[in-house]
């Protein structure tokens, strides 16, 4: 099989008439995995393309190979190769990013955004880890600033969703809740830590006029804790204190977790966020502690 052709540097979204017009523009992944390839012409294929059309897309020499192919596709079907390339440990997409072509780019972003900073990061880095041409991303996020804000935006609105789903099932007790909401912040944050550290130190990196959501998506989070903390003094159970103070103080021990914890040390996930938990609630002064909800789950 000979190496898909040269991509056309276009920065519009994909459609079936542009790549009808030019197949080359497709956002291509690795031409050397089957699993890619049989994903990419099943896609195809679903939103109407002909098999003709898929050979030239490919820069396929063989059209009997590509039939063969196809016919695989047909056989195995959507969920049985996505259940494949999800299984494959070395290929499947970091965090929760997702298994489509967006997603591989914000998994990449983070791990590079994570490993070099954004400065030092280029699209080319991101685009080689994805195993595409760098003029593809353009596809999904016309500049790097572009996708730093989503992936940001993206980080925190996932970290907000978990809370409030995490609230949702917890009793309306002010220990049991904040309890909660320490022990959902602490697992998020050591799950993904690359997304959260990203999301905490690259805020810098934002434009003005980008940095207003995201800092207005975090204040809203830090809103939760303040209305938790302010909910339990005015119940008397908890010490009164600077509220905004101590929720800062709360969110800047938890979340420094992600940067020391490590899978293989001698502390597991749930020891860590039971530990910190036991002493958020001893530092705001909460009564009855041992019924705060910080059992191993």
């Amino acid at each position: 099989m000979q190496k898909r052709g040269t991509q056309a540097e276009n920065s519009g979204p994909l459609s079936l008439e542009g790549l009808r017009s030019d197949p080359t523009s497709l956002l291509y992944l690795n031409a050397d995995d089957p699993l890619i390839l049989k994903l990419e012409m099943l896609r195809l294929l679903e939103v109407g393309f002909e098999p003709v059309e898929i050979r030239r897309a490919f820069n396929l020499e063989s059209e009997a190979h590509l039939h063969e192919m196809l016919a695989q596709v047909r056989a195995e079907g959507t969920s049985t190769l996505v259940s494949q390339w999800a299984g494959s440990a070395e290929k499947r997409p970091t965090g929760f990013w997702g298994l489509d072509t967006m997603g591989q780019i914000c998994a990449a972003a983070i791990g590079v955004f994570y490993q070099r900073g954004y400065h030092g990061a280029t699209l080319r880095d991101i685009a080689e880890v994805v195993g595409i041409r760098a003029a593809s991303i353009y596809n999904y996020f016309p500049t790097k600033e572009a996708l730093l804000h989503h992936v940001m935006m993206e980080t925190l609105s996932k970290l907000r969703q978990q809370i409030d789903t995490t609230l949702a099932a917890t009793p309306d007790d002010p220990t049991e809740r904040i309890a909660a909401f320490v022990m959902e912040h602490i697992r998020f944050h050591i799950e993904h830590a690359q997304e959260a550290a990203v999301a905490d130190n690259e805020l810098r990196a934002l434009s003005a006029d980008k940095r207003v959501s995201v800092v207005a998506l975090r204040d809203s989070y830090e809103e939760i804790l303040r209305d938790l903390l302010h909910q339990g003094v005015q119940k008397g159970v908890f010490a009164e204190a600077d509220i905004k103070l101590t929720g800062l103080a709360i969110l800047t021990m938890c979340t420094s977790v992600a940067v020391w914890y490590r899978p293989d040390g001698p502390m597991s996930k749930t020891d860590i966020a039971t530990a910190y938990t036991r002493l958020v609630l001893h530092m705001i002064g909460a009564v009855e502690v041992q019924q705060a909800g910080v059992r191993e789950t």
